[in-house]
């Protein structure tokens, strides 16, 4: 589970007034706001239409969360990060769904 500081609810994204970057991988798809204070927030959001099973929806985020943990951030930085998740991931394809959330944060944080 992500730090509670870095835990943001969906609503309090769509809530945020500020432009909409949108970033997309066959993995993943990140909406991206900036936002007035110091720390990052995140919204992990796995659909339902992705499967019916919540066992593999919770499984999706927990690696989600996981890769999030491992990827180092620039603590300067201030954005508000919805990661929408566009397939069902597996123990197999971790590493590279970590290598194609990184690429897709590249631009913000690194």
């Amino acid at each position: 589970m992500l730090a509670k500081h870095f835990r943001i609810k969906q609503s309090d994204f769509f809530r945020n007034k500020s432009p909409v970057k949108k970033k997309f991988s066959d993995r993943f798809s990140l909406l991206i706001k900036k936002k007035d204070d110091k720390k990052n927030g995140f919204v992990i959001n796995v659909p339902v239409k992705l499967d019916k099973r919540s066992v593999y929806r919770n499984r999706t985020r927990r690696m989600i969360e996981l890769i999030i943990r491992e990827l180092p951030f620039d603590s300067g930085k201030n954005a508000m990060i919805l990661i929408r998740a566009r397939k069902i991931l597996n123990k197999n394809e971790l590493a590279k769904a970590a290598g194609d959330l990184k690429k897709l944060l590249q631009n913000e944080f690194y």
